[in-house]
């Protein structure tokens, strides 16, 4: 009888392994073929893209870069230096914060918000494209509802 008992708890374990490879395995092939995209059409990285999409997705226009980049997706590593780069390019602006000097904030300049909005609807139509030759649009509903409450604080 123990054996039995630990063979089904193994079995409802290994689930939850397969489930999180999948999950992996999905998100990093995605991820992969976006950030190509993102190169050949735009010369830019993922990393990129995912800091203006955090910036689009602010309260604000002005957004601590600490805040920021805790909210990325893709790694923060060296946020400094990647936004002392896009300051450059007139893709961010960036200033004290107006309350605490100390504190840097950054905000998307208007080429930096043509850019996002170029890549996002790219991102949007390249996404649809995988997901279609995978699954139908109502399972992608349903993936995307179960991810969002799985996502869930």
């Amino acid at each position: 009888m123990d054996i039995e008992k630990n063979l089904e708890f193994s079995q409802q374990k290994e689930i939850y392994l397969e489930f999180t490879q999948q999950l992996l395995r999905c998100s990093k092939n995605f991820e992969q073929e976006i950030s190509h995209r993102f190169r050949k059409y735009f010369n830019q990285s993922f990393t990129r893209f995912d800091l203006l999409s955090q910036l689009d997705k602010g309260e604000s226009d002005w957004q601590a870069i600490g805040k920021v980049a805790n909210q990325l997706l893709a790694s923060n590593g060296n946020i400094t230096k990647l936004v002392e780069r896009m300051v450059a390019e007139d893709l961010l602006e960036r200033r004290s914060n107006l309350k605490d000097r100390r504190m840097t904030e950054i905000s998307m300049s208007p080429k930096g918000k043509q850019l996002y909005r170029e890549m996002a609807d790219a991102h949007a139509d390249w996404t649809q494209s995988l997901m279609d030759r995978r699954l139908p649009e109502t399972e992608v509903h349903q993936l995307n509802s179960l991810l969002s409450k799985a996502n869930a604080n």
